[in-house]
């Protein structure tokens, strides 16, 4: 289930964002912000080998040339994609069950989110310059989920 819904989150925030949730950094109606504030999870950023990730957070639950997954607790696991030079290209975190250790919007985007009437938030950030978006979900409901995603994009040059 976890991994599911981790593989639909990169998927739909891949390329299938609504307009009114993605905010490009350093544009008209951004946040004005041009460096990220948060641009890497335990040590582990966008670009990095695979040996160092696996150097940074320890064995991984599995193991594979296209991803790794990383357990931490019954509450915080992660997910580490890489390309075809086994490089970081996404890394997708998830914090389920007790909440409290899972980051709040302002720490990941550099901004509140408001939320919506069933608790559930989103918003995703662009940062061309440095080369990678990074969007906060929370699902809404009573068994909510924090989804912290980093991704790859194309450098502005």
């Amino acid at each position: 289930m976890k991994l599911c819904l981790i593989c639909a989150v990169l998927f739909i925030f891949g390329g299938l964002i609504a307009p009114d949730t993605l905010v490009i950094a350093g544009s008209v109606g951004s946040i004005g912000q041009t460096k990220p504030v948060y641009d890497s999870y335990k040590g582990v950023a966008i670009g990095m080998a695979a040996a160092d990730v696996r150097l940074k957070l320890g064995k991984p639950a599995d193991e594979s040339d296209a991803e790794d997954d990383f357990t931490f607790s019954d509450s915080e696991s992660v997910r580490v994609f890489y390309d075809e030079n086994k490089t970081v290209r996404a890394i997708s975190i998830m914090y389920t069950g007790d909440l409290k250790l899972a980051p709040v919007p302002k720490a990941i985007v550099g901004s509140d989110i408001a939320a919506k009437p069933d608790g559930g938030m989103h918003k995703t950030v662009q940062y061309p310059k440095v080369g990678f978006w990074i969007s906060y979900v929370r699902t809404g409901g009573d068994d909510a989920i924090v989804i912290v995603t980093l991704q790859k994009m194309a450098k502005e040059s």
